[in-house]
């Protein structure tokens, strides 16, 4: 596994600004930790498995982490995300987000041929501990409910000892569900000692029922 043009850049642009003279050292030896990083992970089925980005994505901040030795934050993890994803997100989102009519079928479809395509790789012993998703498990009948029962975030940072980012690695999809003009509600992590994370989304133009505003005031 190679560090993305992307991240390489990402990377670059934020260690100039935080540490002047030192940024191509950092980007290199990012580029060289996130190698090493891939090499004792297990293997989640690379860009075949669509939540790999994920994966990816905190891998790659992490290189940055210890390839400045640890002189960033959970500022650096908010900036990180925003310029990896949530640019573009808040880009699309006049066309694609919560708030449109056609999220809820479009998602619903997706993530139904994703558990079949999760379902069949497992049964092969394959992608390893990637996410276990199910749909709707509470029967919800407004927004878009899923459970995810394992967590390969969770389990690559307790095996590198960042635990203390886990809270702020999972507040990060409070930001996506946002720009995405979406509200998410989350009661429940893995990190936080449960089995399973629970979504339950609804767009910010979506008159919330009872419990979802009962729930939302118990957002983790």
């Amino acid at each position: 596994m190679e560090l993305s043009k992307k991240y390489k850049k990402i990377i670059r642009k934020m260690a100039e600004e935080r540490f002047p003279g030192e940024a191509e050292d950092i980007v290199e030896k990012a580029a060289l930790q996130y190698e090493e990083f891939w090499k004792v992970t297990p293997d989640i089925g690379g860009s075949e498995n669509r939540q790999f980005k994920d994966l990816d994505f905190l891998i790659a901040f992490f290189s940055f982490y210890e390839a400045c030795g640890h002189r960033i934050g959970v500022q650096e993890l908010d900036d990180f995300t925003y310029e990896a994803m949530i640019k573009d997100i808040e880009a699309a989102s006049a066309v694609m987000g919560w708030d449109k009519p056609m999220m809820k079928p479009m998602i619903t479809k997706m993530y139904t041929e994703y558990i079949e395509q999760i379902n069949d790789h497992v049964a092969k012993g394959e992608w390893g501990n990637t996410w276990r998703i199910e749909m709707n498990p509470e029967g919800h009948k407004e927004g878009f409910a899923i459970h995810t029962r394992m967590c390969p975030n969770v389990d690559f940072c307790r095996a590198h000892g960042y635990e203390d980012f886990l809270p702020h690695v999972c507040k990060q999809d409070y930001r996506i569900a946002e720009a995405m003009n979406g509200i998410l509600i989350r009661n429940h992590t893995i990190p936080l000692g449960s089995d399973y994370c629970d979504w339950w989304y609804f767009g910010n133009n979506e008159e919330l029922p009872e419990e979802a505003k009962e729930r939302l005031a118990r957002n983790v």
